[in-house]
């Protein structure tokens, strides 16, 4: 049973880690995408990757998931884990989207900025105000958006 969950672990950790890095992989391209991974991985920023924080990927940061500390994955444990994991990629996903200015924080002047453009946007007609037929038209679009 015990080497049975920790195959599970390892499956689950790889999977996860899989889809995360082909998604980065595809956002960032090229050389600098290279690089931004290293950084990331390369935390005392000595240029390599060290076993340590080699350890600290995929598998590695499946360790963590064992909250009892009795060296055996439950599923409970797993499951924590995962779902802990998809809530800091939902954060750092919408902190990306919300940084107008991209220093690492949402500041409620970046988003009043954000809405008052979206504003502008819809106020097709520039009066100040949205219309019932600025409205309509953003709902026909919304509905064309979902077909």
């Amino acid at each position: 049973m015990y080497i049975k969950t920790i195959v599970v672990a390892s499956a689950l950790a790889l999977m996860i880690t899989g889809v995360a890095a082909a998604k980065d992989g595809n956002q960032k391209r090229g050389k600098r995408g290279f690089q931004q991974m290293i950084e990331k991985i390369d935390v005392d920023k000595s240029g390599s990757i060290s076993l340590e924080e080699f350890a600290n990927l995929g598998v590695g940061k499946m360790i963590s998931a064992d909250k009892d500390g009795n060296g055996i994955l439950a599923a409970d444990e797993i499951q924590a884990e995962m779902e802990a994991e998809r809530q800091r990629r939902r954060q750092e996903r919408l902190t990306r989207r919300l940084d107008i200015d991209g220093d690492g924080t949402v500041t409620v002047a970046e988003l009043k900025e954000m809405q008052a453009k979206r504003f502008a946007v819809l106020d097709v007609n520039s009066d100040g105000s949205l219309s019932e037929d600025e409205l309509k038209k953003i709902r026909k679009k919304k509905r064309g958006y979902r077909r």
